[in-house]
C-alpha cells in the first residue's frame, strides 16, 4: 500500500523526472495495483496519453519526449 501511494504521489507531481522509474515499475513489478498506478502516473505526466500497459509504446514516447523534458 505504501508503494502504491508513493507512485500515486509521483503522478500527482506531473513532473517528468520519475518517468524512467515508472516505466521500470510498469514493466517489471508483479503487483497489478502498483502497475496500474504507474500507468496512471505516466498518463498524467504525458499529458493524457493512453498506451495502457504497452511498455514499448511508453518507452518510445519517453525516448521522443525526454530530449524536450531535459531542455
Amino acid at each position: 500500500a505504501v508503494r502504491v501511494e508513493a507512485v500515486r504521489g509521483l503522478g500527482a507531481l506531473a513532473d517528468p523526472w520519475p518517468v524512467p522509474r515508472l516505466l521500470d515499475c510498469l514493466e517489471r513489478d508483479t503487483d497489478a495495483g502498483l502497475r496500474a498506478e504507474a500507468r496512471r502516473a505516466l498518463e498524467i505526466v504525458s499529458g493524457g496519453r493512453t498506451f495502457k500497459e504497452d511498455v514499448a509504446a511508453w518507452r518510445a514516447w519517453w525516448a521522443a519526449s525526454a530530449v524536450v523534458a531535459v531542455k
